[in-house]
C-alpha cells in the first residue's frame, strides 16, 4: 500500500508540510491546479485602522527581501496600535503559516474566523495547517466549510482524501463519485506525488484520474482486486502517463504472484 495511501494526498495540503511552502501561502492565493501560486504577500488593503507608516514600510521591505521574521515583528507593532484589526491578523496568520509555525497561525486564523466565518483564505489556511499537524478531523471540517463556499472540485478531492484517511469509507466513495461524474473533472488538475521518498515524481493529473485512483485503492482495501485493477486502468485511460495508477497496477500484479 505504499503507493496508495499517503501519496494520494496532493496539492496545498502536501506542500504545506514541506519546506517549500513560503510566499505562496502568505499571499492567500487559492490553489490553481492543486498547487499554490508563488506570489509575494500583499499589504492589507481592507484594514480599517491606519498603521504606522514606518512599521508598514518595514513590513513591505521585509516582504520584498523575503525576511518573514522581520515582517512578523513589523505586523506586531501595527497590531499593538490596532489590536482589533482583522486584516493585519489575517496577514500575520499567513506569515506564521509560511514559516510552518502552525500553532500561532491556527490561533490567529481562529480569531479572524470568529468575526469572518466565510473568510476563504483563513478557512483554507486552517484546513492545510490542521492536516500538517496531523489533525485530519479538523482539517476535514475546514475543507467541508470551504467547499460549501467555493464548490471547488479541488477542495472536494481533499475532502475525499481525508475521508479515506479517517476510514469514512462510505462518505469517501460518495465524494469520489461526485468528482468522477463532474464534467470539469476531465480538465481540472491536481498535483500528485508518486515514486519513492528518495526519488519522488510530481505530476499534474486530471481530477477524474486522481479520483478513480483513490476509488481503486478503496476497492483494493475491500479485497476486490479485479475491481481495483479496472479502476486503475480507467484512471490511465483518462491520464495515460499517471505514474501512481501504474504503480498501483504493478502492486496488484506482485500480490497475485505471492
Amino acid at each position: 500500500m505504499k503507493h496508495c495511501l499517503l501519496k494520494v494526498v496532493a496539492g496545498a495540503a502536501l506542500v504545506a508540510a514541506t519546506a517549500g511552502a513560503t510566499a505562496a501561502q502568505i499571499a492567500g492565493v487559492r490553489p490553481s491546479k492543486g498547487e499554490p501560486k508563488n506570489e509575494a504577500p500583499q499589504t492589507p488593503q481592507t484594514s480599517q485602522s491606519p498603521a504606522s507608516d514606518a512599521h508598514r514600510k518595514v513590513y513591505e521591505l521585509a516582504v520584498k527581501y523575503n525576511d518573514m521574521a522581520a515582517a512578523v515583528n513589523a505586523v506586531y507593532y501595527i497590531l499593538a496600535q490596532n489590536p482589533d484589526d482583522l486584516a493585519w491578523k489575517d496577514t500575520l496568520a499567513g506569515l506564521y503559516f509560511s514559516m510552518q509555525a502552525f500553532a500561532p497561525a491556527l490561533q490567529l486564523s481562529s480569531e479572524v474566523l470568529a468575526k469572518q466565518p466565510e473568510n476563504r483564505r483563513m478557512l483554507e489556511l486552517q484546513a492545510i495547517a490542521f492536516q500538517a499537524v496531523g489533525d485530519a478531523k479538523s482539517s476535514l471540517e475546514m475543507y467541508e466549510k470551504l467547499h460549501k463556499l467555493t464548490r471547488s472540485l479541488y477542495h472536494l478531492y481533499q475532502i475525499a482524501v481525508l475521508q479515506y484517511g479517517l476510514k469514512r469509507v462510505g462518505e469517501c466513495e460518495a465524494t469520489l463519485e461526485q468528482i468522477i461524474s463532474a464534467p470539469e473533472a476531465q480538465t481540472e488538475t491536481v498535483s500528485i506525488t508518486a515514486g519513492t521518498n528518495a526519488r519522488p515524481i510530481r505530476q499534474e493529473v486530471k481530477l477524474k484520474a486522481a479520483a478513480l485512483n483513490v476509488k481503486g485503492v478503496l476497492f483494493k482495501d475491500k479485497g476486490d482486486k479485479a475491481g481495483a485493477k479496472k479502476l486503475f486502468e480507467e484512471a490511465l485511460k483518462v491520464e495515460p502517463e499517471f505514474e501512481l495508477a501504474k504503480n498501483n497496477i504493478d502492486d496488484l500484479a506482485k500480490d497475485d504472484k505471492k
